[in-house]
């Protein structure tokens, strides 16, 4: 119920004839009644905006936290307001909500910065009557606790050893043994020479 003093200073500034109307009795239905018959150029709005908020609990830090609400009037709103700062005792900063394609979903994004913890926040939805409606409190703000950003460590792949290389101790090991075999071949003949019809085989292994 709204006092006669309080309604006294809504509608008195205007000089309108409601007060004298209404008198001391000034429920919501009387009000009506006596603006019906008084020329009130209008009903006054008394039905405050209703914001329906999802809060999330956590979010990481460095990155855009996003907020979202549905804000319904049954006049019209005149904005709806995100208040946020990044820790307790810090000075609110204010952005202004702006609605998706018409619809009743309001959104605000806010940067945060590389270390930052929290984000205290409250939501403000005014209505074209002067109706004003808080989803939370300056004093008793939401939070949204932001963690560190983890970095992705991707292991090291062992090198391959290269083709050449391979290629190289196979040959080198193919050369010692077959440098074996013609010196065993040798002991157990003549030291005369090399077999009648025989060519002497040198083979020369550069190492990379």
């Amino acid at each position: 119920m709204v006092s006669s003093q309080t309604f006294g200073q809504i509608v008195g500034s205007v000089g309108n004839p409601l007060v004298s109307a209404v008198g001391s009795d000034t429920t919501v239905e009387t009000i009506r009644l006596a603006q019906a018959g008084s020329g009130w150029p209008g009903e006054i709005d008394i039905d405050p905006p209703v914001i329906d908020h999802e809060a999330l609990e956590s979010g990481v830090s460095s990155e855009t936290q996003l907020f979202s609400a549905i804000v319904v009037d049954d006049r019209g709103l005149e904005h709806v307001m995100l208040f946020h700062r990044n820790r307790s005792g810090a000075q609110y900063e204010s952005v202004e909500m702006q609605n998706t394609n018409g619809s009743n979903e309001y959104t605000a994004s806010v940067d945060t910065s590389l270390g930052q913890t929290r984000v205290e926040y409250y939501i403000e939805a005014l209505d074209t009557g002067g109706n004003r409606v808080l989803k939370g409190f300056p004093f008793f703000p939401l939070v949204r606790e932001l963690t560190p950003q983890t970095a992705s460590v991707t292991p090291e792949k062992e090198s391959a050893a290269p083709e050449s290389r391979v290629i190289y101790v196979l040959l080198g090991v193919a050369a010692v043994g077959l440098a074996l075999a013609l010196s065993n071949s040798g002991d157990s003949g003549n030291d005369s020479g090399p077999m009648p019809g025989t060519v002497p085989l040198n083979i020369e292994v550069t190492p990379p």
